[in-house]
């Protein structure tokens, strides 16, 4: 629950409230976080002078205390489990720190020593739990590098029986699960930066808005295919990075337009010439060559 997980939690708020129309306090309230003493409750924010302000507006009630991710996960029930940004200083003792009783859980790296590698957060248990929970629960372990990773991909569809849909910030080998080859994509900040400011910059936008960024994520997703998606990809191939950020761009300057913030004026072009026009201006990393 440091600000890296709260900024995400905010976006997830975000497009809860747009998609179902609800408000915003309403859909932060879907919304839980763990941090190094636990699930963070209401009775914990009037009880904790040194609570940080960005972590009050996950202070919900109507759950226990809770002092690990298991117990979490039990209390909540959810649906979606993110883990991001785990610090050196979290590794050796709190809720974050993992388990490092159950020796399978001590993620042998290829290349380390047991000893440099910090125990699993989202252990067995956790992730057993999270099938329980949900038929195909999200599980995004996006902590990086290698060794500090919530879990692996393999640990998360052997535990969930093969059910869950799983990102991760680093890089996975292929591997097979009950006869079904699974290939997951990095999460990568590269699917969205370049064309999210590509964007701006064609709208030629003098503010940046929350439906940005959620139109931006929505043009990502749309450019998976469904054969992406039958080898648990949640990603484009990264073959493809130029036609997802033209795709990325001319949505985002599109809803520039449409919220009133692009500067150019004039009626805007229609989504087809916005995405050929991002298409066309694109900068090509391509030289002559002279020998």
């Amino acid at each position: 629950a440091g600000e890296t997980g709260t900024g995400i939690g905010e976006m997830i708020a975000e497009y809860i409230a747009q998609d179902e129309k609800i408000p915003i306090n309403e859909a932060r309230e879907r919304v839980w976080m763990v941090d190094s003493k636990g699930l963070i409750t209401r009775s914990r924010a009037e009880k904790e002078e040194d609570l940080a302000l960005h972590k009050l507006p996950w202070a919900h009630g109507g759950k226990r205390e809770c002092a690990t991710v298991l117990e979490a996960v039990e209390a909540v029930r959810p649906t979606a489990l993110i883990g991001v940004r785990r610090h050196d200083h979290s590794l050796t003792s709190g809720a974050l720190a993992g388990d490092s009783s159950d020796e399978k859980n001590v993620g042998q790296r290829v290349g380390q020593n047991a000893a440099d590698a910090a125990p699993r957060l989202f252990t067995q248990a956790v992730l057993q739990k999270m099938g329980e929970c949900a038929q195909a629960p999200l599980v995004f372990a996006l902590s990086r590098p290698d060794n500090i990773a919530e879990c692996t991909a393999k640990e998360a569809y052997d535990a969930t029986g093969g059910r869950c849909v799983f990102a991760g910030g680093c890089q996975v080998e292929p591997f097979v699960h009950a006869g079904r080859g699974v290939e997951i994509r990095a999460s990568t900040s590269a699917y969205v930066f370049p064309g999210f400011a590509y964007g701006l910059t064609l709208a030629d936008a003098h503010r940046v808005r929350t439906p940005m960024w959620l139109e931006a994520a929505e043009a990502v997703a749309s450019m998976v295919t469904e054969e992406d998606l039958g080898k648990g990809a949640v990603y484009p191939r990264m073959a493809k990075i130029r036609e997802v950020s033209a795709m990325v761009a001319a949505r985002v300057a599109m809803k520039c337009h449409e919220m009133g913030v692009a500067s150019i004026p004039g009626k805007p072009p229609s989504s087809a010439k916005m995405l050929a026009d991002a298409k066309r201006l694109m900068y090509n990393p391509a030289y002559r060559c002279y020998m």
